[in-house]
């Protein structure tokens, strides 16, 4: 029987899956609940209506709140719509009556002259782009530069070979070799590459993004800005370079240094580099909406399992072809945000033997923050917290033969949700959307970090036993909707 179908976009179906995950995750998993487990788990599903998340997605992504953007006041209708549903729903908050967690971020301001000087080359906006030097704002350095082609020392592959880069400037290559681009486990391991060359002892790290690695209907400097933010005190989970070079002043760089794609000898000295990094710096905070539902077992209450979902998005933007301005962010991730909401309504009503906390987590379009301060200030100790259950995006209209389990397979939480589902008839695939190859495009990945098992999930893309057809619609979303006016 399949329990957990719904005529709204899955929605029941996902509810489902990370309600019996968050129950039954451990070392040693079950094949499915038990029946006792599923009588209660249908008869607290029995609550969850198409109109309940529909009404959330409904008023999360409307005008009124602006794009939910870090710092905006749109954001704060949201975070107190967020908290009034913890409250009617009965989850227990954190502090006192408060479910907020507040954090302090810093923002870049206006630029002040920053530039990149590589020999006789100077390179400023919109050519580059810098990423601000956080605690003091305004910071010189001068040195060697080396280039050493994607940066990947992994794999069999050792782009560094010969190369000293100690105290060096490094460059490297937006992008992956084509050999490498479809691969999984490459992609991965090639993510943590600013990671690699910190490690190798470089003093600044530069991208490079060439003008034939463009994304298409892209150039430099013509996209909106994005607001750069970080911590307080100057940390992200994700390193940053220290600058960044695109389009045709890429391109001229290579060309300067006669590098092509088939060049086996990649590492090469590329003269003095100079990179001056000047900005104003604004201060601002942002919060994580977090609520409880305590454990209902005496051994097993102290531990925990995470929900978490991001109530931030872009905000506004310059005006599309309809002129609208507003990214209202519907997918991205009011549908996750309900999604979250709509689990706190069945699982309040389960009394999971095991602690739950649902994190609505701000500032994750401007970096994992919300997710990243949580992880540094748990609610529950890291150590016995057991499972992340991240839910970011969706979409409605379409009811899918399976979900994606993103990140599951880096832990024993792909094992259980396979187990899970298999029980109740639905399959698991893996996401294969440009943004997803890595695995660690949302908040999860803080968990990750932080050594929790962690799983990211989304609908798939069977429909009616057509594994295209989700595909061809995700990709209509990436291309006309995602992070634009048209999410609404």
């Amino acid at each position: 029987m399949r329990l957990f179908r719904s005529r709204w976009n899955g929605l029941a179906s996902i509810i489902g899956v990370v309600a019996v995950a968050g129950s039954v995750a451990s070392v040693t998993a079950r094949p499915g609940p038990p029946a006792a487990d599923e009588a209660r788990l249908r008869q607290a599903l029995e609550v969850i209506t198409p109109a309940l998340p529909k009404a959330h997605v409904r008023f999360l992504s409307h005008d009124l709140l602006r794009g939910r953007d870090t710092g905006d006041v749109g954001f704060e209708i949201a975070r107190e719509y967020v908290v009034g549903q913890f409250a009617r729903i009965g989850l227990q908050p954190i502090t006192g009556p408060s479910y907020l967690q507040e954090f302090d971020l810093l923002e870049a301001g206006a630029d002040r002259g920053s530039e990149l000087t590589v020999g006789a080359t100077r390179l400023a906006k919109p050519d580059a782009r810098f990423t601000p030097a956080w605690l003091t704002g305004r910071a010189t350095w001068e040195g060697a530069g080396v280039f050493v082609g994607y940066g990947l020392a992994t794999h069999g592959r050792d782009d560094y070979a010969g190369a000293d880069v100690r105290g060096k400037a490094v460059f490297l290559l937006n992008g992956l070799p084509d050999n490498w681009s479809a691969d999984r486990e490459r992609a991965r391991a090639a993510a943590a590459r600013v990671e690699i060359a910190r490690r190798k002892g470089a003093a600044v790290v530069v991208e490079l993004t060439p003008h034939d690695r463009m994304p298409a209907g892209a150039s430099a400097g013509t996209e909106p800005p994005r607001r750069v933010v970080v911590m307080a005190d100057g940390s992200r989970p994700r390193l940053r370079v220290d600058a960044a070079v695109s389009g045709p002043a890429a391109t001229a760089l290579l060309d300067a240094w006669k590098w092509v794609a088939a060049d086996g000898t990649t590492a090469r000295d590329v003269g003095t580099v100079r990179l001056v990094r000047a900005h104003d710096i604004k201060r601002l905070k942002s919060w994580n909406v977090v609520g409880i539902i305590p454990g209902s077992d005496p051994a097993r209450r102290n531990e925990s399992v995470v929900f978490s979902s991001h109530l931030d998005h872009i905000g506004i933007v310059p005006p599309d072809a309809n002129g609208d301005t507003i990214c209202n962010g519907a997918h991205d991730n009011a549908i996750g945000t309900s999604q979250m909401l709509a689990s706190a309504e069945a699982l309040v009503r389960m009394r999971p033997p095991r602690t739950i906390v649902f994190a609505a987590v701000g500032a994750e379009e401007r970096g994992l923050l919300g997710s990243w301060h949580y992880v540094r200030n748990p609610v529950m100790p890291i150590e016995t917290t057991v499972a992340n259950i991240n839910l970011d995006g969706g979409r409605e209209g379409t009811i899918t033969d399976d979900v994606i389990d993103n990140a599951a397979d880096l832990s024993d939480m792909a094992r259980i949700v396979r187990q899970v589902m298999g029980a109740q008839g639905i399959g698991v695939t893996q996401d294969r959307s440009p943004a997803a190859l890595v695995g660690f495009s949302s908040d999860h990945f803080s968990f990750l970090l932080a050594g929790i098992p962690t799983i990211d999930l989304k609908p798939g893309y069977s429909v009616n036993g057509d594994p295209q057809r989700g595909w061809t619609e995700r990709m209509h979303y990436y291309e006309t909707q995602r992070h634009k006016p048209a999410d609404n």
